[in-house]
């Protein structure tokens, strides 16, 4: 059902309402939508693209960087610091190499991430999806 509801003229309230019910039943996890679990969530899952080979460093840190600046979450500080030094790369003694090296070291132990789960079980909640 919930794969059948068109992004772009969806309610995302209804959508939202359908989501954790539906990776319940795909045996998948549920976040709360902007909680730092589901931020580190997310930044697990870009690191595993560059494992992967799928992601290039450079753009996992510009993403990183503007997604969660410096400070936000703790996870991605090293991220946010190796993209300034992509950004000045001329003012430092490293190479892009280098620091590509680091990046896939961070990207490794990010990988590995398993956020907790903030979900909020199903029996607690109303008719409705609001919550008891």
């Amino acid at each position: 059902m919930l794969s059948a509801v068109p992004l772009r003229t969806a309610d995302n309230g209804d959508m939202f309402e359908d989501l954790e019910p539906a990776l319940a039943e795909v045996g998948l996890p549920y976040y709360e939508f902007g909680t730092g679990a589901a931020q580190e969530a997310s930044l697990s899952v870009m690191a595993r693209r560059v494992v992967a080979g799928e992601l290039d460093p450079r753009a996992f840190t510009a993403w990183s960087h503007r997604t969660f600046g410096h400070d936000r979450l703790p996870p991605a500080e090293r991220l946010a610091e190796l993209d300034d030094i992509y950004d000045t790369i001329k003012y430092t003694t490293m190479t892009v190499q280098e620091v590509d090296a680091e990046v896939h070291v961070e990207a490794e132990r990010l990988a590995a991430l398993r956020p907790p789960l903030i979900a909020t079980p199903a029996s607690t909640r109303l008719p409705g999806g609001s919550r008891a």
